[in-house]
């Protein structure tokens, strides 16, 4: 949850809703794969408007997604 604040403290707070949708996706996907397309979307979205939000995005897009690669994520 951290990463997720960390990520939109780097952006305008009027951009911060749209930002925590497509970080949400990007979490929620059902695997590496799925979770692409949101991630691309935010690069698109906020590349210009936050670009350190856009780094810290590509640097923890494994850690987002570390519980699929979990044991237990094949039950949800």
């Amino acid at each position: 949850m951290h990463r997720v604040a960390n990520i939109l403290e780097a952006l305008p707070k009027s951009v911060q809703p749209l930002a925590k949708t497509l970080l949400a996706e990007v979490r929620d996907a059902e695997d590496r794969e799925h979770a692409r397309d949101p991630a691309k979307a935010f690069d698109n979205e906020f590349c210009a408007k936050g670009p350190m939000a856009d780094e810290k995005l590509r640097d923890d897009l494994k850690p987002l997604l570390a519980t699929e690669d979990s044991p237990c994520a094949a039950y949800r």
